[in-house]
């Protein structure tokens, strides 16, 4: 089913995010572009954060109040970390991103829930979102839109059926009180321990066969961004090249996924300016850029050039792929 129909039932509009002090500003600009864009829905926002300061909740709490909403803030001890000490982190994948694991218990009275990295941004309203039925899957989330050989590199690694399509776990909608019932944090663990891998790969093993693709405009990753459609391998993907198209000229989640933020000094990410727009909206406005300085500012160039060289080659292998694959295209 390539369209995602409406739930029957109508569903609160919970949203929930995971930050920490150095990520703090950046989950108050995507709140901020989420409020700013849904001022008729009523978006109940949760932000999980091991030891985060006072000032800083005090300033999440300003942005909400700035739009007429509230905050509940949900502190996690230090011993979910001390689970992970096998899994693999990075450093823009810490092990705060394992709390995603934890939300069914840490949300133990919500039934559904939004979840949203905190480097991604709202352009549009998410009502038809937020009213997407998952059916039988306990998860609905984005396919990631990447080199395909990445993709089927992981899938073949980890034992994933040929049919899975990767997907994406920095926007989900989540099925918790399903997830309670079926003991699935404990699962989520168990995956991400015994295979020494990160979040994202523990969401794809525990939920092949039980997550919902959504359609690409809910969750823009820099290569959609940047290369556009080129990239597009008819048969991987879910969705058609048209979707894409869409997605990629009018996105409603964009996610800066990836080592490149809109914050560094040295981003050339198209949304950027869109997203100090909602920093502005912030106490956090004088946060960013955080690598403003003389070495960067004669480096520049020199990024630039760097992304342009990427761009092409990345389609470039997406060609030789393609020949590959299939010499007769």
């Amino acid at each position: 089913m390539m369209d995602d129909e409406p739930t029957t039932e109508s569903h609160c509009a919970v949203v929930c995010t995971i930050t920490d002090d150095n990520y703090a500003a950046f989950a108050a600009a995507m709140l901020a572009s989420l409020y700013h864009n849904n001022p008729n829905i009523a978006v109940a926002a949760n932000v999980v954060a091991r030891e985060l300061s006072g000032e800083n909740k005090r300033k999440l709490a300003a942005t909400a109040e700035r739009f007429g909403r509230a905050i509940r803030f949900h502190e996690v001890g230090s011993e979910f970390g001390t689970r992970f000490d096998r899994a693999w982190t990075h450093s823009y994948i810490p092990v705060d991103a394992f709390y995603k694991f934890f939300l069914a218990e840490i949300l133990s009275n919500e039934k559904r829930v939004l979840y949203l990295d905190s480097d991604v941004m709202a352009r549009a309203s998410l009502g038809s979102l937020f009213e997407i039925g998952l059916g039988s899957s306990l998860l609905g989330a984005v396919q990631t839109y990447d080199e395909p050989e990445w993709g089927l590199t992981l899938i073949e690694r980890f034992g994933l059926p040929d049919s899975h399509r990767y997907f994406n776990s920095g926007v989900m909608l989540l099925e918790l009180d399903r997830w309670r019932k079926e003991c699935i944090g404990k699962k989520l663990v168990e995956c991400a321990v015994t295979r020494e891998t990160h979040d994202e790969v523990a969401f794809n093993v525990v939920f092949a066969g039980r997550c919902k693709l959504l359609h690409p405009k809910y969750n823009v990753d820099p290569h959609l961004v940047w290369v556009g459609d080129k990239l597009y391998l008819p048969g991987h993907y879910q969705y058609p090249i048209e979707a894409y198209r869409e997605a990629a000229a009018d996105p409603v989640l964009v996610h800066f996924a990836g080592p490149s933020k809109p914050w560094q000094y040295n981003s050339i990410h198209a949304y950027k300016k869109e997203f100090y727009r909602y920093l502005a909206m912030t106490p956090f406005v004088a946060s960013a850029p955080v690598d403003r300085n003389l070495r960067n500012i004669i480096l520049r160039p020199a990024y630039q050039a760097n992304f342009a060289l990427w761009r092409r080659r990345a389609v470039r292998k997406m060609k030789e792929y393609r020949a590959r694959t299939n010499p007769r295209q």
